[in-house]
């Protein structure tokens, strides 16, 4: 009997999904980004309202920042400023939200607290084009850690399993690639991920609180706790007709109920040469 076969699905397992990831260029009217940029290169600014620069200079492709909150001095995002010289075809500005930011505030006033803030500099945000986005979903109360490829019915052929040496148990499922342009797909232990990295403790007390709110459970480490993600591009997101930030946060669940029809887990797994897996529940 399959591993999978000797679990059972039922009300114990809980579920949070959303996003954990989401990159995006902003259009900036050229005049205003002009005089923005040659001001910080002349005067070689380190820091600019709440923006504090972390690239070493004004020179590269971009010059990055990071911005914090005007008030609470939360990390909001990373943001990367485009040398006028640079002749790529990419917008002024780039921006990396910062997940934990992203996930106390909500995801769109999270875009909206980081345009606000780009503006106060004089910056008229033409437009924005979405580059990536992470949906994610956390479960709770089910063990992923017997997961093969063939008991997905997919076609996706990439896939990678990395594990825990010290316990020999499945720590990461990979599944499809990240050079191309279809979905990129983590099943991964959180657990593992929060209790390896001090600095992931905010992290860690967002997501009790989430699961305290959201079904009044205390998480306990003892029970598995995993991460579904998908890694979405924009080639893939411009299939459908997906432009903007505002396109894609709009369609988050219509892109996350696509994915579930293109990858699914099935219930028992399916031989090497099974052309008919489909009809496994």
């Amino acid at each position: 009997m399959s591993a999978l076969n000797t679990k059972k699905i039922d009300n114990s397992i809980a579920t949070i999904a959303g996003v954990d990831a989401l990159y995006y260029h902003l259009k900036i009217n050229y005049t205003h980004y002009t005089q923005f940029y040659n001001n910080c290169f002349l005067n070689n600014a380190l820091q600019f309202g709440t923006f504090t620069r972390i690239s070493e200079n004004w020179l590269k492709q971009y010059t990055y920042c990071e911005l914090r909150h005007p008030l609470n001095n939360l990390l909001m995002a990373r943001v990367g400023f485009k040398n006028l010289n640079t002749k790529d075809n990419l917008d002024s500005i780039m921006v990396q939200m910062d997940t934990y930011y992203m996930n106390t505030i909500g995801v769109l006033q999270s875009y909206y607290d980081v345009v606000e803030q780009i503006e106060g500099f004089g910056l008229q945000v033409v437009k924005s084009k979405v580059s990536r986005i992470d949906l994610n979903t956390y479960v709770y109360g089910y063990d992923f850690s017997y997961l093969e490829y063939f008991y997905f019915s997919t076609l996706i052929r990439s896939n990678t399993k990395i594990y825990n040496g010290a316990k020999d148990r499945l720590e990461t499922f990979y599944l499809g690639s990240r050079t191309s342009g279809a979905p990129y797909m983590r099943i991964y232990n959180k657990w593992s991920e929060l209790m390896a990295k001090d600095e992931d403790s905010k992290k860690q007390s967002l997501i009790r609180y989430k699961f305290l709110r959201e079904y009044n459970i205390h998480l306990d480490t003892e029970k598995p706790l995993w991460n579904v993600e998908f890694e979405l591009k924009r080639e893939f997101l411009k299939s459908y007709k997906i432009d903007t930030v505002e396109e894609c946060l709009q369609s988050v669940n219509v892109l996350h109920s696509e994915l579930m029809k293109r990858i699914r887990l099935m219930t028992q797994k399916r031989k090497v040469d099974e052309n008919h897996s489909d009809r496994i529940p």
